[in-house]
């Protein structure tokens, strides 16, 4: 048992942790590439901005689109929070713990 909490320890210092955003915040969030038969370089890598509107368990979060409907709907759905990233207009103080550059 001793050895396993030594190698569960090595493994978990260079392990980093994930963002913690909290409801209300504006973010933005990955996206698929649309398959058209073109390369996907141009496409848009990230879709956003998106408002936290939920904080489920799990490092999961309920996102809408902020501002943009869509034929009368506006966007929804959840996210994890390795998908999300801070908006334009956040900086790290914002965010209880920082992650990587903006749109890498």
């Amino acid at each position: 048992m001793i050895m396993q909490n030594k190698v569960k320890d090595a493994y978990n210092k260079e392990r980093c942790g994930t963002t913690t955003y909290k409801s209300g915040q504006a973010e933005v969030m990955k996206k698929t590439p649309i398959p058209t038969g073109e390369p996907t370089k141009t496409q848009p890598k990230y879709r956003g901005p998106l408002i936290i509107t939920d904080v489920l368990p799990g490092d999961t979060y309920r996102v809408t689109q902020h501002g943009e409907k869509s034929k009368g709907h506006s966007y929804s759905t959840t996210a994890h929070a390795s998908q999300l990233k801070a908006g334009p207009n956040q900086t790290d103080s914002d965010r209880e713990d920082s992650s990587d550059e903006l749109f890498r």
